[in-house]
Protein backbone atom coordinates (compact mmCIF):
# COMPACT_ATOMS: atom_id res chain seq x y z
CA UNK A 1 0.00 0.00 0.00
CA UNK A 2 2.67 2.71 0.83
CA UNK A 3 4.09 1.84 -3.08
CA UNK A 4 0.95 2.69 -4.21
CA UNK A 5 0.60 5.94 -1.76
CA UNK A 6 3.92 7.13 -2.74
CA UNK A 7 3.15 6.42 -6.46
CA UNK A 8 -0.06 8.25 -6.15
CA UNK A 9 1.24 11.13 -4.26
CA UNK A 10 4.53 11.77 -6.19
CA UNK A 11 2.59 12.66 -9.59
CA UNK A 12 -1.39 12.59 -9.92
CA UNK A 13 -1.45 14.38 -6.15
CA UNK A 14 0.62 16.98 -6.94
CA UNK A 15 -0.62 17.58 -10.32
CA UNK A 16 -4.01 18.29 -8.34
CA UNK A 17 -5.67 15.01 -10.22
CA UNK A 18 -8.86 14.99 -8.59
CA UNK A 19 -8.77 11.21 -8.23
CA UNK A 20 -5.59 10.88 -6.55
CA UNK A 21 -7.59 13.00 -3.71
CA UNK A 22 -10.00 9.93 -3.59
CA UNK A 23 -8.10 7.22 -4.08
CA UNK A 24 -5.98 8.18 -1.29
CA UNK A 25 -9.26 8.95 1.16
CA UNK A 26 -10.55 5.95 -0.22
CA UNK A 27 -7.19 3.60 0.83
CA UNK A 28 -7.09 4.88 4.35
CA UNK A 29 -10.75 4.93 5.25
CA UNK A 30 -10.67 1.06 4.18
CA UNK A 31 -7.58 -0.10 6.24
CA UNK A 32 -8.74 1.90 8.68
CA UNK A 33 -11.83 0.28 8.95
CA UNK A 34 -10.91 -3.26 7.88
CA UNK A 35 -7.95 -3.28 10.05
CA UNK A 36 -9.35 -1.54 12.90
CA UNK A 37 -12.46 -3.87 12.72
CA UNK A 38 -10.59 -7.18 13.13
CA UNK A 39 -8.31 -5.74 15.65
CA UNK A 40 -11.64 -5.05 17.71
CA UNK A 41 -12.70 -8.71 17.08
CA UNK A 42 -9.43 -9.88 18.36
CA UNK A 43 -9.93 -7.67 21.42
CA UNK A 44 -6.24 -6.18 19.81
CA UNK A 45 -7.15 -2.79 21.57
CA UNK A 46 -3.36 -1.71 21.53
CA UNK A 47 -3.55 -1.62 17.94
CA UNK A 48 -7.30 -0.03 17.01
CA UNK A 49 -5.56 3.16 18.92
CA UNK A 50 -2.69 2.88 17.05
CA UNK A 51 -4.52 2.62 13.58
CA UNK A 52 -6.96 5.66 14.99
CA UNK A 53 -3.74 8.07 15.69
CA UNK A 54 -2.31 6.97 12.05
CA UNK A 55 -5.66 7.31 10.35
CA UNK A 56 -6.05 11.25 12.25
CA UNK A 57 -2.49 11.95 11.37
CA UNK A 58 -3.06 10.69 7.52
CA UNK A 59 -6.50 11.99 6.84
CA UNK A 60 -6.10 15.97 8.23
CA UNK A 61 -4.03 16.86 5.48
CA UNK A 62 -5.94 15.42 2.91
CA UNK A 63 -8.74 16.81 4.32
CA UNK A 64 -7.00 20.39 4.94
CA UNK A 65 -6.15 20.29 0.70
CA UNK A 66 -9.45 18.99 -0.52
CA UNK A 67 -10.43 22.64 -1.91
CA UNK A 68 -7.30 22.24 -4.26
CA UNK A 69 -8.86 19.51 -5.91
CA UNK A 70 -11.86 20.87 -6.98
CA UNK A 71 -14.08 18.99 -9.91
CA UNK A 72 -13.54 19.67 -13.06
Amino acid sequence: MGVVIAFIVQNPFRNKERWAWDALILAFSLWYLTDTAISLSFGVIFNALFNTIIFIAAILPLLFTRKEFKKE
